[in-house]
């Protein structure tokens, strides 16, 4: 690529990265809106988040009294309480039961979730059928405060599921498909530039010839 194209190719190249980046930026913008505007969404990927660890560290429909799943429920007492119920209805294992609504163990439906108004606070309950059983064993889940970042741990999760595994790599290949196709756009205007200096030499040897015989 001659010396007038390569500019013409890098600033071309910058601009289309611009707008790549643009394009990421407003992707980001708009995702993140979504999901931190929606705080209903994000207590529910939380509770996602709560019931897969607690189904990974079942053992049958027993979770064993050393489980790390308990830690989050026995240190804040206050704020996080679960139960699982069985298909039956009878409650197998529970922590701070003072959480939880009386109604919220009939929460049969999988991915149910609702919020309820306590003490002027907002309680949040979410009811879990693992999808890998076929005993029916469920989780309950409520949440009344949040001081380990549930929530925002979520949000973040969102962001990274969203943005940089999906539209980020996006604009990584915008970005470089749009330089492998502005170097080849160019080239047809590099080789036309080298014309008049691969025709120069050839005239000037021309009219020397010219003289030389008219002499």
């Amino acid at each position: 690529m001659t010396r007038a194209a390569a500019p013409l190719s890098r600033s071309l190249a910058r601009r289309f990265a611009a707008i790549a980046a643009l394009i990421f930026a407003l992707n980001a913008l708009g995702v993140g809106i979504y999901y931190g505007t929606d705080r209903r969404v994000l207590v529910e990927e939380a509770a996602n988040g709560e019931a897969e660890r607690m189904e990974d560290a079942l053992a049958g429909d027993v979770l064993p009294p050393d489980a790390p799943v308990r830690a989050l429920y026995a240190d804040h007492s206050n704020a996080y309480g679960f139960a699982l119920v069985g298909r039956g209805g009878q409650v197998l294992d529970a922590i701070n039961t003072d959480l939880i609504p009386s109604g919220a163990l009939q929460l049969y439906a999988d991915d149910s979730i609702t919020q309820v108004d306590r003490h002027n606070d907002l309680l949040s309950v979410a009811g879990r059928e693992f999808a890998e059983r076929e005993d029916g064993l469920r989780m309950v889940f409520v949440m009344a405060d949040d001081p380990t970042r549930l929530v925002w741990r979520a949000y973040f999760d969102q962001l990274y599921e969203h943005v940089w595994l999906l539209i980020f790599p996006l604009a990584i290949l915008m970005i470089g498909a749009g330089a492998v196709l502005i170097r080849r756009s160019l080239r047809p205007l590099a080789e036309a530039s080298t014309w008049p200096r691969d025709l120069r030499p050839r005239l000037s040897t021309a009219l020397a010839a010219d003289r030389t015989a008219s002499s």
